[in-house]
């Protein structure tokens, strides 16, 4: 008997860490994997999160850049361009191109007003395009950041995407949807085609993955919070319940 109620309070905790353990790997197969009824199955969800950035020049076709002795009213000019262009970028309409070039809706994008180079700001970090939960709850989520430099007519694109080749396209049609819309706009306000602002992309675009053990980091993450919370429930609610209880057959005595 003696050896018997020793063992019950280890016999106790082993269920408890086990039931807990069990807890634990349903939310981490429900948190990296979606599940499906018609037809039954186990999807691997995308959590991962891709980057890419192109650098882009802007120019007229008359060129200010290629002159050998451009004056500082000009390059003053074209820097000044080339951040009205970045705000044009993150416009409704040319973010409704972008999406049609990549075959997504536009509300899908998640554009930022440009900043200038010289302002400290994290672009493409394996942390910066949202933590575990937010890519659980919005996989698909894709992300077009600009940077124009103050001085010169540069801009910087970076765009995140759940994978390369998608962030890759996205990069590649925010360049292309900014020249539709100048086209349209030329040709609208009857531009001449020498006055026309140029855009010419230095080098194509450039990406990779940032976070490629997001899938490893966001199962642990889940698999701690569930077992923990389970092990807290069975050790606690048990405990509280008793207390209720107690509560109770104390009220019902008379006094």
């Amino acid at each position: 008997m003696p050896s018997d109620t020793r063992r019950t309070p280890w016999i106790k905790r082993r269920s408890r860490l086990i039931t807990s353990t069990l807890v634990g790997l349903l939310v981490t197969v429900l948190t990296v994997y979606q599940v499906t009824l018609d037809p039954p199955g186990l999807h691997p969800r995308v959590l991962t999160i891709a980057a890419a950035s192109t650098t882009l020049l802007v120019d007229l076709h008359q060129s200010d850049i290629t002159d050998l002795t451009p004056s500082a009213d000009q390059l003053g000019g074209l820097a000044t361009q080339a951040d009205l262009l970045g705000e044009v970028m993150v416009t409704d309409p040319v973010l409704d191109d972008i999406g049609r070039l990549i075959d997504i809706p536009a509300s899908k994008i998640q554009a930022d007003a440009p900043v200038t180079s010289n302002v400290p700001r994290d672009i493409i970090e394996p942390d910066s395009g949202a933590n575990a939960m937010q890519l659980i709850a919005s996989p698909d989520q894709y992300k077009l950041q600009v940077q124009v430099d103050p001085t010169t007519p540069v801009i910087h694109i970076y765009t995140q995407a759940p994978s390369v080749a998608a962030a890759l396209q996205l990069a590649s049609a925010s360049v292309q949807g900014l020249r539709d819309y100048l086209s349209q706009l030329s040709a609208a306000r009857g531009v001449a085609p020498t006055n026309e602002i140029r855009l010419v992309e230095l080098g194509a675009p450039t990406g990779g993955v940032v976070n490629s053990h997001a899938e490893i980091e966001i199962g642990l993450l889940a698999f701690i919070t569930g077992f923990a919370a389970a092990l807290f429930a069975i050790s606690v609610f048990p405990r509280v319940r008793r207390g209720w209880r107690l509560a109770t057959l104390e009220a019902q005595v008379p006094r």
